[in-house]
């Protein structure tokens, strides 16, 4: 009875232990699982491409508006960053906008900021490549945490630019003038060799979207786009009588809820001398 016993005990004794092992397993699955998510990086995007008063003041973005012919108008775009940035070299990273055929850049109005999380930002513009290439506004650097150090994955870089409307605007809601925006990077850097075979070229830009296959020939990878829809109108006059007849020499000026005046080649100026006077045809 004493052999009995004591093989019963050692049974219930073994039968804890592994108990125990698989609860002691269950509890270290979910923290291997854990750290191995966090090792994943995740790759950038485009959050928002839109028009703006204030590139710092978001409640001031949309994604369509109107504009007269001549107006400039601000635009935006913002891009996240990958995970764990801070560790990377080599990393290849460009904020692309292409503005529609309707838009004409203003020179020189591209301004980058790094924006925090906690929503403060400076100016980065000097520390990267910014300008147009091949029809877009670009605004990056093939080596981004040399560029900017200490940049970490909860920064935001926002590409801040103007442009006007121009003679090839569209008119009216049927289509729109639609400007394009994304994120062109280094994949090689987000995806383990395992995947993906590096390449030996440095990482060339290539902006346009027209550009899409060579950008993938160089080893760039990009984001999905993002789009924001600029509208203007044209305006018809028809002076009449009292009759209900067509008036000839009437002349008018357009004057905007500003005060400025139009001027024929798309320009306003606040100067009443400089508005374009129409004389009506009977």
């Amino acid at each position: 009875m004493r052999v009995r016993g004591g093989r019963a005990r050692r049974r219930h004794a073994l039968v804890a232990l592994l108990v125990l092992a698989c609860v002691a397993a269950l509890v270290a699955f979910p923290r291997l699982a854990q750290a191995e998510e966090q090792e994943k990086e995740s790759a950038p995007a485009v959050v928002r491409h839109a028009i703006v008063d204030d590139p710092l003041d978001r409640s001031t973005w949309r994604d369509a508006d109107d504009f007269a012919q001549g107006k400039r108008i601000g635009f935006a775009v913002a891009g996240t960053l990958p995970e764990g940035i801070n560790r990377m070299r080599d990393f290849s990273y460009w904020l692309v906008a292409e503005p529609a055929p309707g838009h004409t850049y203003v020179e020189g109005s591209a301004i980058v900021w790094l924006v925090s999380r906690d929503g403060s930002a400076r100016n980065v513009t000097d520390s990267l490549t910014v300008g147009m290439d091949g029809g877009a506004v670009v605004a990056g650097a093939s080596d981004l945490t040399a560029a900017i150090p200490n940049i970490t994955d909860t920064d935001e870089l926002v590409l801040a630019y103007e442009a006007t409307l121009n003679q090839q605007a569209e008119y009216g809601f049927a289509k729109g003038n639609v400007s394009h925006a994304h994120a062109e990077y280094s994949p090689s850097v987000l995806m383990s060799t395992a995947f993906m075979m590096t390449t030996s070229q440095d990482p060339v830009l290539h902006a346009a979207s027209y550009e899409r296959t060579a950008a993938a020939r160089e080893g760039l990878a990009r984001t999905d786009e993002l789009l924001v829809t600029v509208y203007t109108y044209r305006i018809t006059v028809h002076k009449q009588d009292e009759n209900g007849s067509a008036l000839a020499g009437a002349r008018l000026a357009l004057r905007d809820e500003s005060g400025a005046w139009y001027v024929r080649d798309g320009a306003w100026s606040a100067d009443e001398a400089d508005a374009t006077v129409v004389t009506t045809s009977g």
